[in-house]
């Protein structure tokens, strides 16, 4: 299964959720494994989060991947006036795999526009929870 970009669960079949609840349990099993081994994520938390980060950090991790970001706009360029878009591309360059928090609706459709790899973030209006996940 390929999903590509994904953000929010409105976007996934029933068949889809089902297959990724079947494949969670049977990385369950797994604590650790090396499916990310030489892959690069990177955490762009536009806003704190240390729960979902962690999460998110700690998966990727268990999976094998290198994990680069930051945790919070300060932790980026732009606090210097680098637009959203800039880091985003900048990010996507370094890394196989984006995970955005962000509080602006909008912003992931940017990453999908400006990436060539995957791009994930919590809708806020859903009330969403961001999970781990590779494609």
């Amino acid at each position: 299964m390929k999903i590509g970009d994904l953000i929010s669960i409105d976007d996934l079949t029933r068949d889809w959720i089902e297959e990724i609840i079947s494949l969670a349990q049977e990385m369950e099993k797994v604590k650790n494994s090396n499916s990310l081994r030489g892959k690069i994520v990177a955490l762009a938390f536009f806003e704190p989060s240390t729960r979902t980060r962690l999460s998110f950090e700690t998966a990727a991790k268990r999976l094998g991947a290198d994990v680069i970001g930051f945790d919070s706009p300060e932790g980026s360029s732009i606090s210097k006036g680098e637009s959203f878009g800039d880091t985003i591309k900048m990010l996507d360059s370094y890394s196989d795999l984006i995970v955005v928090r962000h509080k602006n609706e909008g912003r992931c459709e940017i990453c999908i526009r400006d990436c060539r790899e995957t791009c994930y973030k919590r809708r806020r209006r859903y009330g969403g929870t961001p999970y781990p996940s590779s494609s």
